[in-house]
């Protein structure tokens, strides 16, 4: 019977080892790696195991850790358990996303309550983040202000990246009872087709406005110019916008608006040709066409200023298909740069715009030009101290300008401009103002 009583202690042995070697040792266990947004507070870390261990690592102080302490990157945290048999450990990673950036500066706003329902998504979301507002009266980034009503509202800023991390800033905006700016728009007109070259939108007008512009399918170059080639054959609606004045306080986002159409089809008339030479006291226009059909007449206008519009001064009536016109302007100043456009008008009304040219009937004698024509650079030569000059196109759009510390001679490099003919307004330090012809080739 000894041999059973044998066999029970080492079987008890045996329990007695797979107990100690259970129990002795902790077999410590860390937490999965994790993510965490630049930015999320302090948190405590504790899901490590046997519990009662200690954390360390960057970030980590008495078993929390803090992300902006931290900083963006991969963080390996170690955990350490004083077992029976002496310390244990593991380590897990912590990554914290990169923080966030608000895209834009944001300002404290005030609208009309009259104000069409506008978007509010002037902030342009870095890559890989989207951006969204909410507050009262703001739906899908668009702000009623009527819904939001009379009184001071805050509005949030959420930007928000492909990790779902967010950051948030809050500002407030009021809406008042003030009057938009009232507005005129110009009439609805036809342009000839679509190989017609781009012109200035004019003719809108808002007296009480600090800023106006112009939007819609054809639209260009900040609100001010239509390019027929991009709205395509039809009827397109234009909308005028005008802004009233800011004040100390708040922004505003104060706005009248009107409609009219621009309709890019045919009229019955066919403009060949229209040039503008200039001559000592003179300027004189020519213009021909290629096709008429029960056309009505032209109107001559003129501007010393196209993006502030054109005044009529002279009516001219049409004749037959390939008919030469012409006219000459002597109310001319010296010096001064005089813009032309043909307002072409049909039997019915309707009517279009050619393409605007321009002369100047005399230059500054006073400044040298050279290369002149030029391709990438130039120099001005002046008997007089300049401090700036504009470089402006055959649109009288402005498209260069250059601060000159009162010296005679200055070297300019040109931007990357089509080749032509572009006006250099140039002025002294004396406030003088002077113009001449620079050729772009």
């Amino acid at each position: 019977m000894v041999f059973p009583l044998l066999k029970i202690n080492r079987l008890l042995c045996l329990i007695c080892l797979i107990v100690f070697y259970t129990y002795g040792y902790a077999q410590v266990r860390c937490p999965e790696d994790q993510k965490v947004c630049n930015g999320t507070p302090a948190f405590a870390l504790t899901t490590a195991a046997p519990t009662g261990g200690i954390y360390s690592g960057t970030g980590v102080s008495n078993g929390m850790f803090d992300a902006t302490i931290a900083g963006s990157g991969v963080h390996a945290i170690l955990y350490t358990y004083a077992g029976t048999d002496g310390n244990e450990t593991c380590t897990f990673n912590i990554t914290v996303t990169p923080a966030i950036e608000i895209p834009c500066a944001l300002e404290q706003l005030k609208f009309c309550i009259d104000t069409p329902p506008m978007s509010i998504t002037g902030c342009s979301p870095p890559a890989n983040t989207t951006v969204t507002y909410s507050g009262p009266g703001i739906t899908n980034n668009i702000l009623y202000p009527a819904v939001a009503g009379v009184g001071t509202h805050q509005y949030t800023l959420t930007v928000t990246d492909n990790n779902n991390c967010t950051v948030q800033k809050s500002l407030p905006f009021a809406v008042d009872n003030t009057p938009p700016p009232t507005v005129t728009c110009p009439g609805n007109s036809t342009v000839q087709n679509t190989s017609t070259a781009p012109f200035l939108l004019t003719g809108g007008s808002s007296p009480d406005a600090v800023e106006t512009y112009y939007s819609g399918l054809g639209v260009t170059t900040n609100g001010t110019t239509f390019n027929p080639s991009i709205a395509g054959n039809g009827s397109h609606t234009i909308t005028y916008t005008a802004a009233s004045n800011n004040t100390s306080e708040y922004i505003t986002q104060c706005y009248g608006t009107c409609t009219f159409t621009i309709s890019v089809g045919a009229l019955p008339i066919t403009l060949k040709d229209f040039r503008a030479t200039a001559s000592e006291n003179d300027i004189h226009l020519e213009w021909k066409t290629s096709f008429e059909s029960h056309f009505n007449h032209f109107e001559v206008e003129k501007s010393t200023d196209p993006v502030k519009g054109f005044i009529k001064i002279q009516e001219v009536a049409g004749h037959d298909s390939g008919s030469s016109y012409s006219y000459l302007d002597q109310n001319t100043d010296p010096g001064t740069p005089a813009y032309y456009r043909l307002k072409m008008i049909d039997n019915d009304g309707s009517y279009a715009f050619s393409k605007i040219v321009w002369a100047l009937s005399e230059g500054s004698e006073s400044l040298s030009i050279y290369p002149n024509p030029a391709s990438k650079e130039f120099t001005i030569k002046s008997k007089i101290e300049l401090s700036g000059i504009k470089l402006i196109n055959s649109s009288g759009v402005l498209i260069h300008s250059e601060r000159i510390n009162d010296l005679k001679t200055k070297k300019i490099q040109l931007p990357v401009l089509p080749a032509g003919i572009y006006l250099l307004q140039t002025e002294t330090k004396n406030n003088t103002i002077g113009f001449s012809k620079l050729i772009v080739n």
